[in-house]
């Protein structure tokens, strides 16, 4: 029976009618539908923070306050980059006065017993409460995963031939990987088939060989960025409930299989150090839980753990710390088949089966640490965010693209290659808006490679001069520590030659007084001496002339006189 066009326009327009008229309630939007939509498309929105830029309460920012109070001087410190805990612990451990803290305000009030106290608990504060150092630390854990099994089973089934039925299954209607199976129960239905079948008047001849080959794949397993202070550890923890499926027996009851769910975690702590001579300590603890294939010959499935505890590792700033080692190597081989038929060249094949199963796994650690700054612009992230929704297709689209197939079913066809020609063309243009932005972007890496380049020559430059600047700065204070050595050394010897000069003149001072009041006396007794004399002579003069006979005696006593006179003499 064959339909002319015009009966097939007229039952086609008729149907359109039908489409068009009958699902209006379905096509036509209510006001629910209306409501919902706005609802959804507001909840996808993303709304700015407007108080993202208020500062901090100027109480917190506020200086350090001492006060003296009835019961001893108090200070008042607001912590600024440290928790008031911390401070509290480093004052009680080093100067064992007593404490009162508020962290909601960031405030420590210390009892000091006075004011001195007071200033070297201040100074003591600003020393340890200076801007602590952030490390973010960038993680990759892989698993790699070399594997290479091949499951290969075979059916050969023969009904009604010779009034005899042959069939030739391990188990069950269809191939069942007798291996694979085992370990992992999914398998059973996976595979290639390929093989022959013939079946005319109830007779059937089917040969079948069904193959399964998998390979190895990559599988990333954490990939976390933390960031912390140093000295505070950082811990990212990965939780997963995997089916574990166990086969249950009991008294007079048939076995049946059962599923449990078993938590698995995988976790990351590392804790950073900074030091002076650039380089970052990462002090490490990774755990790695992971369900692995079944083993042993019941092949029942084992949760394994692999953890690595490293107590610190030190990396340059921009390099990579690589921890690897934790491999597993296993190979495994099962045939199954019919004697003798299994050992036939080629035909062999259709009567038996093979699993055959090579593995290596390996899991790998990358850690990557450097000092983090202070975090991306508000606006900046924002904007990435929004980027990232327009690349969605909206709720309103998608009710315009459906309502156009709907709606117009005899222009369906043609709107269609409408579209694709109209998105083939947008990815025309497309690819080569891209093909120019890639050659724009490899004439500016050109740039910058040549921009690199003078700068790495100008930089190899100055490190030249450098050298040579630190060589001759180097030999200028050599010079000046021996200048100053010299200068040194005759500043001693001045200094010693100014002592023995400034001892000797008060020795020259102290022979002079000496000597001086010597004079004065020998002085002094030469005039008793001579007040003396003369009164020995006013005293004889009468005596001779009243008794001559003295005058013999006379001269013995001048004489005496006269070496008295003489001795004086000499000592003047």
């Amino acid at each position: 029976m064959r339909i002319n066009n015009s009966a097939l326009k007229i039952i086609t327009a008729v149907f359109s009618a039908l489409l068009l008229f009958g699902c209006g309630e379905v096509l036509d939007e209510k006001k629910t539908e209306i409501e919902a939509k706005r609802l959804l498309e507001a909840a996808s929105e993303i709304r700015k923070d407007l108080e993202v830029d208020r500062p901090v309460p100027d109480r917190i920012s506020s200086e350090t306050e001492i006060q003296k109070t009835s019961q001893g001087v108090k200070l008042f410190y607001y912590t600024k980059n440290h928790s008031p805990k911390y401070v509290e612990n480093m004052l009680k451990r080093e100067f064992k006065v007593g404490t009162a803290r508020l962290d909601s305000a960031n405030q420590l009030i210390i009892s000091c017993g006075n004011e001195k106290l007071a200033n070297e608990i201040l100074d003591f504060i600003k020393i340890i409460d200076i801007p602590p150092i952030q490390v973010r630390i960038n993680c990759v854990i892989v698993e790699n995963y070399a594997d290479l099994t091949m499951d290969k089973e075979t059916r050969v089934e023969v009904e009604e031939v010779f009034s005899s039925d042959v069939a030739m299954t391990p188990k069950g209607e269809g191939p069942s990987f007798p291996g694979a199976s085992i370990r992992e129960t999914e398998r059973s239905d996976m595979g290639m088939e390929l093989g022959y079948s013939y079946s005319e008047d109830g007779e059937k001849v089917e040969t079948l060989v069904d193959l399964l080959v998998s390979r190895g794949y990559f599988k990333v397993l954490l990939n976390p960025t933390v960031e912390t202070l140093v000295g505070e550890p950082a811990e990212v923890t990965s939780s997963e409930r995997v089916p574990i499926t166990k086969i249950v027996t009991k008294n007079n009851i048939q076995p049946y299989q059962e599923t449990e769910y078993i938590w698995i975690e995988d976790k990351l702590k590392v804790t950073p150090y900074v030091y002076q001579d650039g380089t970052i300590g990462l002090k490490t603890d990774i755990s790695i839980g992971s369900k692995s294939t079944p083993e042993g010959v019941v092949q029942r499935p084992v949760i394994t753990e692999k953890r690595a505890t490293f107590g610190e590792n030190r990396i340059r700033i921009g390099e990579s710390l690589i921890i690897g080692g934790f491999r597993k190597m296993e190979n495994s081989a099962v045939t199954r088949g019919y004697p003798f038929l299994k050992d036939l060249p080629f035909i062999g094949m259709f009567f038996s089966g093979d699993d055959y199963e090579q593995r290596a796994k390996e899991i790998t650690i990358i850690l990557t640490p450097s000092i983090s700054g202070n975090g991306m612009p508000y606006e900046e992230t924002m904007d990435w965010a929004e980027n990232k929704l327009e690349s969605r297709v909206k709720d309103k689209d998608l009710s315009e693209i459906i309502g156009e197939t709907f709606t117009s079913p005899l222009g369906t066809e043609k709107q269609y290659t409408e579209k694709l020609e109209k998105d083939a063309a947008e990815q025309a243009i497309s690819r080569i808006k891209t093909e120019i932005d890639i050659n724009e972007t490899e004439r500016e890496l050109k740039r910058l490679k040549d921009q690199v380049q003078q700068l790495e020559t100008k930089l190899k430059d100055q490190q030249l001069q450098s050298q040579e600047a630190k060589k001759v700065n180097a030999e200028y204070k050599e010079k000046l520590n021996q200048l100053k050595q010299l200068q040194t050394k005759l500043q001693k010897h001045l200094e010693e030659q100014k002592a023995k000069a400034r001892k000797a003149q008060q020795q020259k001072e102290a022979a002079q007084k000496k000597a001086k009041q010597q004079a004065q006396k020998n002085k002094e007794q030469a005039k008793a001496e001579k007040k003396q004399n003369e009164a020995n002579k006013q005293q004889a003069k009468p005596k001779q002339e009243n008794n001559k006979p003295e005058e013999k005696k006379k001269p013995a006593k001048d004489k005496n006189n006269n070496s008295k006179k003489n001795n004086s003499n000499e000592k003047k």
